[in-house]
């Protein structure tokens, strides 16, 4: 099937007929079915419209006009500037630009025996069957012409495979850089992480780019009994740029899933995040900060699914929305009748600092066993003026004091990071998006 019969409706379709063959594992014929497969499904799927009730406040028809092309070369030398000195000397990095891998800007070496860090493009020869086995499942899910899209035309994302015990010391950092200032690209990354028994890693996503560019990065993540990851993502994409990112977790008993989203850029993002948790004693605890300005379009949306009982989940995410920035939080926690004993925290928090930004909250618990202890809530308000004129009243300027408010209300979310590094580093990218406001 050529991709141009559904070219019409979506511009950015046109030009990725010829650039199916520079695309990784080109010449796999299992995978070439499955891009032909992702093709199939898109045309049956289309991008996701309002009418669906999960993308109800998220409006993508700017994206589907807009005449993306495949990237054909690096990013520009600023870019490159920017994303080298992304991580600590110590961390081990793999930098991804424009779909390839840049072996200049990484850094592979201090692993230890059992973790394979690899790019999806060297992974497709060294690790065929494993991925494989992830892609035809991930690629066979319906509904999702984002996933379809993503199966049709992945590029290079990071592979991390963890054998049973093993333990990363050093920070796993994988920096995502995309440059659009040439015209319109579209990116669509496949990610996989694969825990072994008892193994643990902590990974620092960094997102960022200049121009206008589109990207779609799909991560699937298999945790084995009593593995442990923490993982911290970055957004600092281009204000012009759209980031519709998912992810799919599944763990094991005993797993434990530790997330942070800092979201800080983009002109449109969603992160889309589905888990499945399928043994007692597993806990995914997520956090996340939204930081929204001008026209920016924040969505977050969520589905917890606890299949097994003993477990347990934590979602607490903070928004500030100033000018006439949007935002949206729909979290959903499904438990199944089996899986008693459930413990279930939701929490969406927004701060609105102007009278048109918006915020839609949609908390959802969807419970069919009858012991369990869940929770869910959402809050939307602007600064306490009892807190502000206290600040005012002991010769604090009014901007100043301000952006103290806001620096107290967003900070609060950066206690849910464990690690001191990386809390340190989200901190430095609030005080300077709060820089940014003007009181």
């Amino acid at each position: 099937m050529s991709i141009r019969r559904i070219a019409a409706d979506f511009p950015f379709l046109a030009t990725f007929d010829a650039a199916r063959a520079g695309l990784p594992g080109a010449p796999i014929d299992w995978l070439q079915a499955a891009r032909r497969d992702g093709l199939v499904r898109f045309r049956d799927q289309s991008l996701p419209s309002r009418r669906v009730e999960s993308w109800k406040y998220t409006d993508l028809r700017d994206l589907a006009t807009t005449d993306f092309a495949a990237p054909d070369g690096p990013i520009g030398a600023a870019l490159r500037e920017r994303v080298a000195p992304i991580g600590t000397r110590n961390s081990v990095r793999l930098v991804i630009a424009n779909g390839r891998i840049e072996p200049d800007l990484s850094r592979l070496t201090g692993l230890p025996a059992g973790v394979h860090l690899m790019p999806m493009s060297v992974a497709l020869d060294s690790h065929t069957d494993l991925l494989k086995a992830h892609i035809a499942r991930v690629s066979a899910l319906d509904g999702d012409g984002l996933l379809a899209l993503n199966a049709a035309f992945m590029m290079d994302g990071y592979v991390l495979v963890l054998d049973d015990g093993a333990q990363v010391a050093p920070t796993i950092e994988i920096v995502f850089a995309a440059d659009g200032g040439s015209g319109p690209i579209a990116l669509h990354p496949r990610n996989l992480i694969v825990m072994g028994q008892g193994s643990a890693a902590t990974v620092v996503e960094t997102h960022v780019g200049d121009g206008v560019y589109w990207s779609n990065p799909v991560s699937e993540i298999v945790m084995g009994q009593g593995a442990s990851l923490r993982r911290y993502k970055v957004q600092q994409e281009s204000a012009a740029a759209f980031h519709l990112a998912q992810d799919r977790v599944a763990l094991a008993s005993g797993a434990h899933y530790r997330g942070f989203l800092g979201a800080f850029g983009a002109r449109l993002a969603r992160q889309s995040v589905t888990a499945t948790i399928n043994g007692a004693d597993a806990a995914f605890d997520v956090a996340g900060t939204y930081l929204l300005r001008d026209n920016q379009h924040g969505d977050i949306t969520t589905l917890v699914d606890h299949a097994a009982g003993g477990s347990s989940s934590r979602q607490v995410y903070k928004g500030v929305l100033d000018d006439a920035a949007r935002g949206v939080f729909q979290g959903k926690v499904a438990v199944r009748r089996d899986a008693q004993k459930t413990d279930a925290h939701q929490l969406n928090n927004a701060l609105l600092l102007s009278d048109k930004a918006e915020i839609d909250a949609k908390p959802e618990l969807e419970i069919y066993a009858d012991d369990v202890k869940c929770s869910h809530g959402a809050t939307t308000g602007d600064l306490d003026a009892d807190a502000l004129f206290y600040l005012q009243a002991r010769g604090i300027d009014t901007a100043t004091a301000r952006r103290l408010l806001v620096s107290a209300f967003v900070k609060a979310a950066l206690d849910e990071i464990d690690g001191e590094a990386e809390r340190a580093r989200f901190e430095v990218l609030v005080d300077t998006w709060l820089a940014g406001t003007d009181g």
